[in-house]
């Protein structure tokens, strides 16, 4: 490339080596840039090729935060860390076991919880006094604990 040329690539989603993770795919990738920014914040907790794998190649100075990403940070860090009161956090999804250290810090800063989604059926599930075997994962004893922790806060 030129100087001052900008290179445009088409969605990577579509390659199986994106979202496989592949590294040497991602070293590619990252072979195109002098600079990487990340500002693709909804996929931040994914290890795909574009994102974690080409972030780790390059060294601090030559990559940064997209304004979306810092922005969502400096958010996240308010609310967590010093948010207005009454403080009402809602979470959802299906994945309980990708939330389990979130709910262990909103917890300790929120007012009231909401759950919703297939996370609800999980805590359902937790509190039952007989889980029916299939239903026994690794998250429903730590989820029980969550929730009696919850209770506590409506004390």
């Amino acid at each position: 490339m030129k100087p001052g040329e900008i290179l445009l690539l088409e969605n990577l989603r579509f390659y199986k080596e994106e979202e496989k993770g592949d590294e040497e795919f991602a070293k590619k990738l990252a072979s195109l840039a002098t600079y990487f920014v990340f500002d693709a914040f909804g996929t931040a907790h994914r290890k795909h090729a574009s994102t974690f794998y080409v972030s780790a190649l390059f060294d601090k100075d030559h990559k940064d935060l997209g304004f979306l990403v810092h922005e969502e940070y400096q958010s996240a860090n308010r609310l967590l860390n010093n948010p207005e009161r009454p403080y009402t956090s809602i979470i959802g999804g299906a994945k309980v076991s990708d939330k389990i250290k979130l709910l262990d810090k909103l917890i300790s800063v929120s007012d009231n919880i909401l759950i919703g989604g297939g996370m609800a059926y999980t805590f359902i599930k937790a509190q039952e006094e007989r889980l029916v075997i299939h239903c026994l994962n690794p998250i429903i004893f730590r989820l029980r604990e969550i929730f009696s922790l919850m209770l506590k806060l409506r004390e």
